[in-house]
């Protein structure tokens, strides 16, 4: 009678924190879905935070891009293009 009390007690305590838990996940939810669908204006889009795991870099310059590529191509392997393989 004790040991199923306390697997009853450890049962409920569990089922708690998973209903806790999916409260918690469904607020975060729909503040989020609230911040996508309360964005009017472009203005607003740049207010808006963001959280990322990496550092925000710019996108890079058209020039920036013409290098990258001129460079990419000078270091090719031979006969690439041509349909052969390079081995």
């Amino acid at each position: 009678s004790r040991h199923f009390r306390n697997r009853k007690r450890g049962y409920l305590k569990h089922k708690i924190d998973e209903l806790a838990m999916n409260s918690k996940n469904k607020n975060i939810r729909d503040l989020y879905r609230t911040q996508l669908l309360n964005v009017h204006r472009v203005s607003a889009v740049r207010q808006t935070e963001m959280h990322t795991a990496e550092p925000l870099i710019p996108d890079p310059s058209p020039f920036e891009v013409e290098i990258a590529v001129a460079n990419l191509k000078r270091y090719k392997s031979p006969g690439a293009g041509h349909g052969s393989r390079a081995v």
